[in-house]
């Protein structure tokens, strides 16, 4: 669930983040013993020549860098092994990690790094299962991610008029709506959503933004109360009454 003062839109093309480096600043500070094992798990992925071997070490590597509180790192490893695997679930499951983290991210180079990381799992996965709507979803959001809005706006668009149901689509499209300013646009987008899926949290919430921009007041106040309900967190309930008492 996104927060009232989440970030928008994109800045300057930032400078590229290699995944080498990445992997060397988390390893500043390990305890030997952790150093050790990451060292053997990669130096075993260089030695295997049996692909399933691969995969193993990928994955153990993963669940380290996971439990080490390395989220992108954990997210990488599980993309190496899904390339290996030519699993489209798989490689959607490591494509939806590195989407969740870049919603996290402010732009930056890791910020696109986790896009184009995203990006390259879900090219490979709908070259296995091709036409997927829900890749072709989340590859849009990826492209986003990466600044080509527009692109991506042209992608989602396409996936609706083909399935005028895809909740995933329309929320996204609601969300970059009110980005834009577009807010009656953006209720349409989110109505659809919620007609579909009435105690879709995150709907609620935008619903309750984009009715707040228009000056609906009683409008924007059944929808984060809606929204609250379904939440049930202390600081959110804080930040949706502020909303509601700052409105006109």
């Amino acid at each position: 669930m996104a927060s009232a003062s989440m970030a928008s839109g994109q800045g300057v093309a930032p400078a590229s983040l290699h995944t080498d480096s990445l992997i060397h600043q988390a390893k500043q500070g390990l305890p030997a013993n952790v150093l050790m094992r990451i060292t053997e798990l990669e130096n075993s992925v260089v030695r295997g020549d049996v692909k399933n071997q691969q995969i193993q070490a990928f994955r153990q590597l993963a669940h380290l860098w996971d439990s080490l509180s390395q989220p992108d790192l954990a997210a990488y490893y599980f993309g190496k092994a899904a390339m290996l695997q030519a699993n489209p679930q798989a490689l959607q499951f490591a494509a939806g990690l590195f989407l969740n983290r870049v919603q996290q991210t402010s732009p930056g180079a890791l910020h696109t790094w986790q896009a184009l990381q995203a990006d390259s799992l879900l090219q490979r996965a709908l070259q296995l299962k091709p036409g997927n709507d829900t890749l072709q979803t989340m590859l849009a959001q990826a492209t986003i991610e990466q600044g080509a809005v527009m692109q991506g706006v042209q992608q989602l668009l396409a996936i609706v008029k083909r399935d005028s149901n895809n909740v995933p689509a329309h929320l996204l499209l609601g969300r970059l709506s009110i980005t834009s300013g577009q807010y009656p646009r953006a209720i349409e987008h989110l109505q659809k959503v919620v007609s579909l899926q009435p105690q879709n949290a995150e709907a609620l919430y935008y619903l309750g933004v984009a009715y707040r921009e228009t000056g609906h007041r009683q409008e924007a106040v059944r929808y984060f109360q809606e929204c609250k309900a379904l939440i049930r967190d202390p600081d959110f309930d804080r930040e949706i009454d502020s909303l509601i008492q700052t409105m006109p």
